[in-house]
This record gives structure tokens, sequence and C-alpha cells, in this order.
């Protein structure tokens, strides 16, 4: 956290915005970090807050710069360097992909800023013969640990092929890579069990991966609701406490899972801070697959549907496009136990979009 400022909050003397999350019961929640979206004056996210991720992911090991790894030992230095391996699904894809068998290649255009909603689009590029779509995240720009996290969001119609996700990975991953930074998957979309169902676009997915005694765990369930998610916003929120991570669409539990020490004996990922990531990946194993992201690539067959779990093909997506998931607002509430980072900006938004607060463990 080299260069980081983090602020103790303290309720007596603090300016903060006083609010409740959409599924908070009678006791109010502090409001103490936001990004609602309403500055577009650039046509892009706040810098100060996003950047993103851009292209098709790590490299295939097809590729002359993918090489050794200790579980990679057939390859060369560079492509998977982490204890973990951030790239490991280089060694085990001939394709990037992000490591699921994507098909999109993320790019900046993708996403922009209007009419008070973040909008990242995917379509597909006639000239190139290549989807488009975005991935932003707050990586290196703003973590938290423990919280309310809330999202409002419109997802698009994912029928088929359309993977909208609002999820977290450990501050870490650079470091650390993946599983061993953590992941916490928030809300996903598009699951291929539910596409066999015909419930695609009432399915939603929360889970969780981590490293497990040098090895790889995960851990998800779904909600099935009765109406169509594209059809309006609707509200995904993570409830995060030192003892468990649990997940709600419009109020209705989706997913808990129990961190406390005691029984995950196993799980520092989820005491660290997380950065968030919002994105529209476009087939991939999830598409295919009953599992729930990063447990769903092609480098996991066994969980796939007809597919096998390594993704659509490009003639097998069948939803319309362009289509766009509208973010309307992403908050981080106070619930005892949340801190929130920020390094220092050298120059002030000209229009913040986000609280200037940034606090650790209210005293009330």
């Amino acid at each position: 956290m080299q260069g980081r400022t983090l602020w103790t909050f303290i309720l007596a003397f603090a300016t903060i915005i006083r609010g409740t999350s959409a599924c908070s019961g009678s006791l109010p929640e502090a409001l103490i970090w936001s990004d609602e979206f309403n500055d577009d004056s650039t046509g892009r996210p706040n810098g100060n807050i996003w950047s993103y991720d851009i292209g098709n992911g790590p490299p295939g090991n097809d590729d002359p710069k993918c090489s050794a790894h200790p579980k990679c030992a057939h390859l060369a230095d560079d492509c998977c360097p982490t204890p973990i391996g951030v790239f490991l699904d280089c060694c085990e894809s001939s394709v990037g992909g992000w490591g699921n068998g994507e098909l999109q290649n993320y790019t900046e255009e993708s996403v922009e800023v209007m009419n008070g909603t973040m909008q990242i689009t995917v379509d597909f590029d006639e000239t190139t013969g290549e989807f488009t779509s975005g991935r932003v995240k707050t990586q290196d720009k703003l973590s938290f640990k423990y919280g309310t996290i809330e999202a409002r969001i419109q997802i698009p119609n994912v029928s088929d092929g359309l993977w909208p996700a609002f999820w977290t990975l450990g501050e870490n991953f650079s470091l650390a890579g993946w599983p061993a930074s953590g992941e916490i998957d928030i809300m996903e979309i598009g699951q291929g069990d539910a596409i066999d169902e015909g419930v695609v676009n009432r399915r939603v997915v929360s889970g969780a991966h981590w490293e497990h005694q040098n090895g790889y765990a995960a851990y998800a369930r779904n909600l099935t609701v009765d109406y169509d998610l594209n059809d309006d916003f609707h509200y995904y929120k993570l409830e995060w406490t030192p003892q468990s991570l649990t997940t709600y669409v419009d109020c209705q539990q989706i997913w808990k899972m129990d961190i406390n020490s005691t029984v995950c004996t196993d799980c520092e990922e989820f005491h660290q801070h997380h950065f968030f990531l919002l994105n529209v990946a476009v087939g991939g194993g999830f598409t295919t697959s009953g599992s729930s992201s990063s447990s769903s690539g092609c480098r996991v067959s066994s969980s796939g549907g007809s597919h096998g779990g390594c993704g659509r093909t490009p003639e097998e997506i069948t939803a319309p496009l362009p289509a766009t998931m509208l973010v309307d607002w992403v908050r981080i509430y106070n619930n005892g136990f949340t801190e929130v980072m920020q390094p220092p900006t050298e120059e002030p938004t000209q229009s913040p979009t986000t609280s200037q607060i940034i606090s650790a463990n209210p005293i009330f």
C-alpha cells in the first residue's frame, strides 16, 4: 500500500452522505463512497477511479512470448510469472480469451458515460470480424475491505452468449496472481445451464474463487427470479463482513459463504482489500456450463455443458447487438467494518463523481 492514504472516519466529525442501501433494514448505513456517473463532460469514466483492461487477454501457448511457469514447465518464463499464475491459462489454452474462451476484444471506446450512467456496449465489427466490448476496474485507484457493496445495473438481453458481470479481485492481484488474490463474483448472468432451461435473463450466479493449500477452490450458487433482469435497472449487492460473504439481487439472497477463519481455514484472500471490475464478455465457458466465472473456463472442461465448457463459436452468439449494460451507480456503505483506500491524485477531478470521504472502522 505504498503511497496510499488511509483516513480513519469518525462519525461525529465527518461530513458524510447519510443513506440507506436498497436492501438495508431499519438501521441506516453511512454511504462512504460512490460513483454516480453524473459527470459526462469527457464521455468517459472518471480516470482517478477507473482504468481499462484492453485486448483479448493473455497470449496462448502458441505465442512466442508464452514461457515457463512452475505449472507449465514446457514453456519459457514471462507468460506465467506469478506463484499461482495470473496467466496460468495461457499454458492450457491456444488462445487468449481471458482464460475463459471468451471472444471479445476489450476497447476503451466501448465504455462511455452519458445520461447519468456508465455504458458498456458489446458490438460486432464487420470490418475486423471481431466482437468488441469493455471492461473497467479500480485496480491501484480504489480498494476496499468489508462493507455493503451495491450497484444499480440494467443488463442487456444476454440470450444467447453474452456474460455481464460485477465482481472483485484482491488488490494484490498483480503480485500474487489468480487465484491467490481471491475473486468475489457479485453478479454474473448468461450461464449455460440457464440458457438450456430458458431462464438466462432471470438467473444470477454469485461465487468466490481462492487459493487453497496451493491448489484452487471455488464455491458458487445461483438464484432464478420470476422476472427478466434486462427489463429495467436492478440492485446487486454484496454484504461483506469478517464472518461472511452474502450476495443479493433486489434484496433476495443469492449466495452466502462463511469466511470465519475457524471454518474457512485458508481464506485470507477474503480478509484483504479488493478492487471493482465491471464488464460484458462474449462467449466463454460460463455461457456453456453450470459453473461460475473462472471455474468454467476451457481449462476445466469437466464443468461444461454441450460445448465441454470451452465457450461458444462466433456463430453461436445470438444475442441482439449492439447490446449495452447500463450502470447507474456503484456505492460502498459502512457496515461497521469497512475500509476504503484511494491514493492521492495529482490534480483534482474537475467535477468529482465520487464522495471524497475515505473511511475505516467508524467509532460510534
